[in-house]
């Protein structure tokens, strides 16, 4: 198995009004903190796939316009890697009327 590219939280600051919720990930082998209901079941869905190898929470943080925001997972799987973003509320009003969300992951 080769080594994994995020080892730990980027950040630990919690969005304003998310839910905490301090869980043990088997596949990760520590204590990890997750912020929102929304990452709380993302987090079930990765630790239930049989694909999964590996994640880590929050592993780095995207740049926008208003400051920055952590992503919430890093995924790595048989296949490959990926980055997921849980959208908050209101980046999801954003995203719903066709406009980009994050301009700086576009490629």
């Amino acid at each position: 198995m080769r080594s994994p590219r995020f080892r730990k939280a980027a950040t630990d600051v919690r969005p304003y009004g998310a839910h905490r919720f301090d869980v043990f990930g088997p596949k990760v082998g520590r204590r990890l903190t997750l912020f929102g209901r929304s990452a709380l079941q993302l987090w079930l869905r990765l630790e239930s796939a049989p694909q999964v190898v590996t994640y880590c929470e929050r592993p780095l943080l995207v740049p926008e316009a208003r400051g920055s925001r952590a992503a919430d997972f890093w995924v790595c799987m048989d296949y490959g890697e990926q980055l997921h973003l849980v959208l908050r509320s209101s980046e999801a009003r954003i995203a719903a009327k066709g406009l980009r969300v994050y301009p700086a992951l576009d490629a």
